[in-house]
């Protein structure tokens, strides 16, 4: 191969006309034995799918020294900025530790045109390759190579983050001879374009091997058994770091409160490293994994932190494999990236795996390719046959889009959503692949390695590992706390605080989020604050948001929310002048007197919806209009601004008035010049 730097350390195995495996000498006899990196005996990343079947084996490197232009595309932006750092290229994506100020595009187009830099190297988060795509232009298929890193975590992740499909459609666009799909732990592609990249295996002559002790204990007993053993570690070693890698932020916390409580270690001797989405959550032990050694003494990290970053010291490693949820479940592949993250010889002290079972008479699951593609036909099907009949109606049109992302979410909450592009009615959906090559691998490992107490133990010794295991159940109690409430508020609060940075102007802000992972409650903050900055004071807006963040659940900022959307209707409009009519300013009313006026004004503006209660009148009335109490039983109406919100001015004209709830609370159509009243009135009374 014409690729290929040193001859003498490597052996090449043409497999087929498509698979090439490379086998590399591990220990490089030029470099007094260190193992031998990917530079060491390649000229560049061969094109197509490249498996390195090891973790640290320099494969990101070789690409930023390799002499030709590239980006870089990582999964998660902490990977992306200390690669960028670490070989001095430019990074792309929200800020960080290394990277405290988020990158221009006045900079970015700047680092483009200059001449003196040469090749041109881009580290970028996934959600941000848009962006660079988009300042280098159409040459960029020509004259970049695109590198997709840790691509099985774009498979993995893809149900939550559209950015990874996204980078998927990008790549096929690049010259095959100009991109790479690449990752230690490679996944079967359902996308009939991707199997047909070629293959590159990239393997040492000598596998590494893993000391594991594992212990396996019954459903709902993994926080108990964990706190445990890591207590052990803590007592029998005294002076050395731990690393726990356990996906669920709320049992990262419930760990780190016991053993404090119990007096097994100070509170300034453990970091939680996590999402920043999560940060408040967990108070004061959230920490930034800001370089290559780790903070703390007992560090428990999240899935944010379990691929592509480099840890440059010794420690105890406990991998926390819960079956509760699904997305607390590791698989081997998840495994092998957690303990790869270690990046000096015999760096793992020790390697502790704790895993439940999948709850008992769960029903076992069984998918594969063929079956899932077809099930996103039907899907596809679905939705074009939704568009065929409602876009050839004039009252039912306007409808196909929130009927259309009603049935995505429905898919998605039940994890079957097997296509994408909804959201536009000029783009037909397709299928997803990525998310069906996740829901295959979800169902794979569960039902290969959880089902059975001694399956992941025949695994991983069939890899090649020693493994240890036991039967392990803990009797001691650990409190569950309920962070749920918390960890919603923090994530309304993490919008507010971005829509609030003076540093830009509110669209580029809505953009900018908009192309990031939000979850839905912040997608639904961003899309109401989009729909509203422009006649409802933002800062007045923001505020009222954060107000209501603090209530038990959504209720009132959904309320709220409604409200504002009401006040921007023009006095002219239908529903508007009847409730002005209906409810006069100075005039009092009780429960029944509610009642027949909502009902009224229902009839009114032809809206099929009967109020059969006086409390769901009530909770109309004193959500569209400010009340004051009268006895007995009775409400002043003193105006239409039950919050208080600085309105700025009013919509003009149907278009302007947004989505405001799911299509799913839609009951019938209306006649009216504004859509979603009957949207309003059946959310807020069914609240």
């Amino acid at each position: 191969m014409d690729i290929v730097l040193r001859q003498d350390l490597v052996e090449i195995n043409n497999i087929s006309e498509k698979k090439t495996e490379i086998t590399i000498r591990k220990y490089n006899p030029e470099s007094h034995n260190r193992e031998t990196r990917l530079s060491d005996v390649l000229k560049a990343i061969p094109a197509g799918l490249v498996n390195k079947t090891e973790t640290g084996m320099g494969a990101t490197t070789l690409e930023l020294l390799t002499l030709r232009n590239s980006i870089v595309v990582e999964p998660i932006k902490i990977t992306a900025s200390s690669k960028a750092k670490k070989h001095n290229a430019l990074y792309i994506g929200t800020a960080t530790k290394f990277h405290p100020q988020k990158t221009t595009n006045t900079q970015l187009n700047k680092y483009l045109k200059d001449d003196a830099i040469t090749p041109k190297k881009i580290v970028v988060v996934a959600d941000s390759l848009k962006r660079v795509i988009s300042a280098v232009g159409p040459s960029v298929f020509e004259d970049y190579f695109l590198l997709l890193d840790e691509v099985d975590s774009f498979q993995l992740d893809s149900s939550y983050r559209k950015s990874m499909e996204d980078c998927i459609d990008y790549y096929k666009q690049f010259n095959p001879r100009n991109r790479a799909l690449l990752s230690a732990t490679v996944l079967d592609f359902s996308d009939p374009d991707l199997q047909e990249e070629p293959v590159t295996i990239l393997k040492y002559d000598v596998s590494t091997k893993r000391n594991i002790k594992l212990f396996y204990t019954n459903y709902n007993n993994i926080i108990p058994t964990a706190t445990i053993k890591i207590t052990e570690l803590l007592s029998a070693y005294p002076n050395d770091k731990i690393f726990v890698a356990y996906n669920s932020v709320t049992g990262c916390y419930n760990i780190v409160n016991h053993l404090i409580k119990s007096n097994i270690i100070s509170q300034e001797e453990v970091g939680i490293l996590c999402s920043s989405n999560s940060k408040d959550v967990v108070g004061g032990f959230y920490m930034v994994l800001d370089n290559e050694i780790l903070p703390k003494r007992l560090n428990l990290l999240t899935s944010a932190y379990f691929t592509g970053f480099d840890i440059n010291e010794k420690y105890h490693l406990v991998s926390i494999s819960g079956n509760i949820s699904r997305v607390h479940a590791l698989s081997d592949h998840r495994l092998k990236q957690i303990a790869g993250r270690c990046r000096i010889p015999d760096g793992l002290l020790s390697e502790t795996i704790i895993h439940d079972m999948v709850k008992p008479n769960t029903p076992k699951e069984s998918y594969n390719k063929e079956l899932l593609i077809k099930e996103a036909e039907k899907e596809i099907a679905a939705i074009q046959c939704i568009c065929m009949h409602f876009m050839d109606s004039e009252v039912l049109k306007d409808y196909y889009l929130k009927i259309s992302e009603a049935l995505l979410k429905a898919l998605e909450d039940e994890n079957r959503r097997y296509i994408r592009n909804v959201h536009n009615e000029n783009v037909m959906p397709s299928i997803s692949y990525l998310n069906i090559d996740s829901t295959l691998e979800n169902t794979r490992f569960r039902n290969e390695l959880y089902r059975n107490p001694v399956a992941l133990t025949k695994k991983l010794t069939a890899d090649g590992h020693q493994v240890i295991s036991e039967l392990f159940h803990s009797n001691t109690s650990v409190e569950q706390l309920k962070i749920d409430r918390i960890d919603r508020v923090e994530k309304i609060r993490h919008i507010i605080q971005r829509l609030r940075d003076p540093s830009y102007s509110y669209i580029a802000k809505i953009r900018d989020l908009e192309d990031e992972y939000l979850n839905r409650l912040q997608k639904t903050l961003v899309k109401h604050f989009k729909s509203l900055y422009e006649y409802i004071d933002p800062e007045n807006l923001l505020y009222y948001f954060d107000k209501y963040a603090e209530m038990r659940d959504s209720r009132a900022l959904n309320n709220m929310i409604f409200s504002a959307n009401f006040l921007t209707y023009p006095d002219g409009e239908l529903f508007k002048s009847r409730v002005i009519y209906y409810f006069p300013v100075g005039c009092i009313v009780n429960g029944k007197d509610m009642l027949d006026r909502w009902n009224l004004i229902l009839t009114e503006c032809n809206i099929k919806r009967h109020l059969d209660k006086e409390d769901k009148a009530v909770r109309l009335t004193t959500t569209l209009l400010k009340c004051t109490r009268k006895k007995p039983n009775s409400r002043k109406i003193v105006g239409m601004n039950p919050y208080g919100l600085t309105v700025i001015k009013q919509r003009e004209d149907a278009k302007d008035i947004p989505t405001m709830v799911p299509a799913t609370m839609v009951q019938s159509s209306i006649v009216s010049s504004f859509p979603d009243i009957e949207s309003l009135v059946n959310q807020i009374v069914n609240n």
